[in-house]
């Protein structure tokens, strides 16, 4: 029994030790970075009317308006079930008291790029940073000059149905170390897999997981665990050999299929708010990138 009981201190205190270790990385990381962003920030003005385009393309609409409570657009609410219970959309209209009235720029860009509140405190993973610190700067620039102008909502939020442990600091700072690198300089090869695995962030519904909710692999050859509980198909080039050019980019204008199907789940939002509103000619550059042998699993 004292040998069981030695045993279990040590591990207790080897866990200890590693969580502590990647809390303290990760401070230091994300210290760095935000250093970095200020810089950076401070060379952009911000156009909103391209912002209003970087809004629909990176899906922030769609994720953000709780359409099934007839909630205001951007006013959050909306519930994204998990794995590891309910999360909710954050309110991200300039309303002061339950929205990101009272936020910087700086703020802002901390937070979509780095995943960290104003507070210093280190976001859920359900926000899809890791894919967002792959966007420009200058896009995310003219992004927040958008918002800026969006009539302010007042609308609180619920707060998150998910183990107080898992969005403790130490937790996020732990599942960062592992599956997160702020420090990325992440560059793409054309505007297709610019539009696909940063700004659409599609890797966060369409790769697999881990049992601790990391992408496994970076591919997007489906997932079995994906939000509210869908089974989200694999949209490597290999899974989509037999969709035509023009399938594709039909297929993101309306959300038909080859087979005169129409898409169903999350994905109907993401049609309806984000690719349907794109141009013809960014439509194109996905299609062209997702049946490309870059995006191969």
């Amino acid at each position: 029994m004292k040998r069981l009981w030695l045993l279990l201190k040590a591990i207790l205190s080897v866990t200890g030790a590693i969580l502590v270790l990647a809390y303290a990385v990760v401070q230091h990381q994300s210290k760095a970075a935000v250093e970095q962003l200020v810089t950076e920030a401070e060379q952009w003005e911000g156009d909103a009317t391209k912002g209003r385009y970087v809004a629909v393309m990176s899906g922030c609409i769609a994720c953000h308006t709780d359409y099934e409570g007839s909630g205001l657009e951007l006013a959050g609410g909306r519930a994204i079930h998990t794995p590891f219970g309910t999360v909710y959309s954050p309110n991200i209209t300039r309303d002061s008291r339950t929205g990101i009235g009272q936020w910087t720029k700086t703020d802002f860009l901390i937070a979509v790029k780095i995943g960290m509140n104003p507070n210093g405190s280190h976001y859920s993973p359900a926000f899809p940073y890791s894919a967002y610190n792959r966007m420009s700067t200058g896009d995310l620039v003219d992004l927040w000059a958008w918002l800026s102008n969006v009539a302010p909502v007042e609308n609180l939020v619920p707060d998150h149905e998910v183990p107080s442990v898992l969005m403790s600091d130490v937790s996020l700072s732990l599942w960062k170390s592992l599956y997160f690198n702020v420090t990325s300089n992440w560059q793409s090869e054309s505007r297709g897999e610019y539009l696909v695995n940063a700004a659409g962030h599609c890797l966060e519904c369409h790769a697999q997981r881990t049992v601790l909710g990391g992408i496994r692999n970076k591919s997007l050859d489906g997932n079995s665990r994906g939000p509210n509980g869908q089974t989200v198909p694999g949209i490597t080039a290999i899974n989509l050999a037999a969709w035509s050019h023009e399938d594709l980019t039909f297929f993101l204008e309306i959300g038909m299929t080859p087979d005169g199907d129409f898409t169903g789940g999350s994905m109907t939002d993401v049609v309806e708010h984000s690719t349907a509103l794109l141009t013809a000619e960014d439509r194109a550059s996905i299609a062209d990138y997702l049946k490309s042998q870059r995006n191969t699993q």
